[in-house]
């Protein structure tokens, strides 16, 4: 053994961080002769043995709060430039179209929410560099605790409610749904909540309630966008997607008018699809007897499902939908009624789950009666022989109406809109036959009587609900408008030498009702404002304008019915009427407008004639 081996044993290793240069190139031991402070590997080599100098130095730890701070400095310089950008070149949209929700919008939108989240992980005492359009926080209940509402004016263009926008359009959702419950909302369910379990739903209350009108035409383009890719493109057939069809044509009215594409007739078939995919129209052993049949492979049939309430509630209330628009658009077909659905009417009656079931059955009950009478009123125009005469089933249908009423709970207060309903359905049975000759006289005065009566006291109760509960009427209020309109007209320009035309006028002087309607769609922006952009007319606006073009075109048959004898309602200082107005500008071409048909060969039944009037509104 050498003499540098012998001397191992007395080396001392190096400390860590203090090797030779050439041992820690070599990453071997070094261990270090306290005698010449040599270690033995380069006395060994022969090599000069060098300490290292540099030592090895640790990364400073970042925190959490400088990498988020950082993520908001550069979230918030891209949301800056891509706000400054859009400010600097606005695209500006065809007239007659609706803007398309671009990219650009998505990209903001999406950099808010991230830039929002960011915010939201921060330490309590951090301040955020991100403006806000709302306060985040919020309640137990998930709704804002800011006092100050968000401003309109400052988020009407963004592609979707904030937050706190959100929050309050399901409030005013909530308070629509008693004019028709075609579900049961708890009142724990937030914005955010219901967007996260049913953001189809979400997005279509959204659509129906939002106070902008450019923000009702992105959202309209964003709702057909879900419709094409959830049901058709990934097939999804689901309770979100059907709740959210039936709440939007349930109050299409606000995603209407003219310029829009047409969407009842496809909507209403597409959610008929998902009831007849999930066999909600048919009893759960009807589904496993066809199940058991078809599968030839034998195996074990799949247990009966469970028909839920809210099931029963969906498909009701699409056959309530469906009937009322076939009735209005007259091209398309109810949802066909089947025992089923009758059983699922009467466990709603029965038991009663949430007080709105009941209402929900009543507004059912007067629709079955009123889609008979449209069935016999198309019998009517049809000419139809060989049948019993439409006239008899008058009285049986008269005495439904009656009993259903008094079938309504004592505790139960009807609300405007199902009173309404009822006496819409009145209107529609008094006028099965009411024009056909081969009806005794006096019976078919006296339906002439229980239509006018009936008219009458719609447009009391039309003309008497608060303004701002209008417009959370239905679209089948509007509906029912129309056709009492049409009723009204017939009975005016009646040429019954029986009829007389001074208790028509006195009961209900239609020029005298059509400026009432006029003036209460006027009343109805100041007290409902929708937010515009320049030159934009609002829903209700165009309202106006339709009904005033309506009384311009009847004023002359009516005045020639009526001799031109001064009404209780039309004297005004001696004067017999006032001065004609000029036909009011509806951006829509007017010819058509003025081309009424014969009173005496209307078609009751079938109000595709009230297009040639309201011009190209499309539904």
């Amino acid at each position: 053994m050498g003499p540098e081996d012998g001397g191992s044993s007395a080396g001392v290793p190096a400390r860590y961080g203090r090797s030779c240069t050439n041992c820690s190139r070599a990453k071997c031991k070094c261990v270090l002769n306290p005698a010449t402070n040599v270690c033995q590997r380069c006395s060994r080599l022969g090599k000069e043995c060098q300490p290292m100098t540099a030592t090895r130095k640790r990364a400073a730890k970042k925190t959490n709060a400088s990498r988020t701070a950082q993520l908001e400095e550069k979230l918030d310089d891209l949301v800056s430039i891509l706000r400054a950008s859009q400010n600097a070149n606005p695209q500006s949209i065809p007239a007659g179209e609706s803007p398309a929700f671009t990219g650009s919008q998505a990209l903001t939108s999406r950099l808010d929410s991230l830039a929002a989240a960011a915010t939201s992980s921060t330490s309590p005492g951090m301040p955020s560099s991100i403006p806000q359009a709302f306060d985040p926080a919020s309640t137990a209940h998930g709704t804002p605790t800011s006092s100050t509402p968000p401003d309109i004016n400052e988020t009407y263009q963004l592609p979707e409610p904030t937050p706190a926008e959100a929050e309050i359009y399901l409030k005013k959702f909530r308070d629509w749904l008693p004019n028709f419950p075609f579900m049961v909302l708890p009142h724990d369910v937030t914005a955010e909540s219901l967007r996260k379990e049913r953001p189809f739903l979400w997005l279509c209350i959204m659509n129906i309630t939002t106070m902008s009108c450019p923000q009702n035409a992105i959202l309209k383009e964003r709702v057909r966008q879900e419709i094409a890719q959830r049901v058709i493109v990934n097939n999804e057939r689901n309770m979100d997607v059907l709740l959210g069809l039936i709440c939007y044509l349930a109050w299409a009215t606000m995603s209407s008018g003219p310029g829009t594409r047409p969407f009842i007739i496809m909507y209403s078939q597409i959610a008929t699809a998902i009831i007849y995919e999930l066999s909600l129209s048919r009893a759960p052993i009807e589904e496993q007897y066809f199940t058991i049949c078809f599968k030839v492979w034998g195996g074990r049939p799949p247990a009966p499902k469970m028909r839920s309430m809210e099931e029963r509630r969906a498909v009701l209330a699409l056959w309530f939908l469906t009937s009322v628009m076939a009735s209005f658009i007259g091209k398309m077909e109810t949802l066909r009624w089947t025992p089923h659905m009758e059983d699922c009417l009467k466990v709603l009656e029965r038991d009663c789950e949430h007080p709105s079931d009941e209402i929900l059955v009543t507004f059912v009950r007067y629709q079955q009666v009123a889609e008979e009478a449209q069935k016999l009123l198309l019998q009517d125009v049809m000419g139809e022989t060989g049948q019993t005469p439409t006239h008899v089933f008058k009285k049986g249908m008269l005495a439904k109406i009656q009993e259903i009423q008094e079938n309504i709970p004592p505790g139960l207060m009807p609300s405007n809109v199902l009173r309404m309903q009822m006496l819409g359905t009145e209107v529609q049975v008094h006028s099965v036959g009411l024009f056909l000759q081969s009806i005794p006289t006096h019976q078919r005065i006296e339906s002439m009587f229980g239509c006018l009566k009936a008219v009458r006291e719609w447009y009391e109760i039309f003309l008497s609900v608060p303004l701002l509960e209008i417009p959370g009427s239905p679209f089948s209020v509007y509906v029912q408008l129309s056709q009492v309109q049409v009723a009204l007209y017939r009975l005016t320009t009646s040429e019954d030498p029986a009829w007389d035309k001074d208790f028509v006028r006195n009961t209900a002087d239609m020029l005298a009702l059509l400026d009432q309607t006029i003036e209460l769609f006027g009343q109805l922006n100041a007290a409902y404002p929708f937010k515009v952009t320049e030159g934009e007319d609002t829903l209700f606006d165009k309202a106006c304008k339709i009904m005033k073009n309506i009384r311009i075109s009847w004023e002359p048959a009516l005045s020639r019915h009526l001799g031109g004898i001064p009404t209780p309602n039309s004297q005004s200082q001696g004067q017999i009427m006032p001065n004609p107005v000029p036909p009011v500008d509806t951006g829509l071409p007017l010819h058509p407008v003025f081309n009424l048909p014969d009173p005496n060969t209307m078609n009751f039944g079938d109000m595709t004639w009230m297009s040639d009037v309201f011009g190209p509104w499309e539904f």
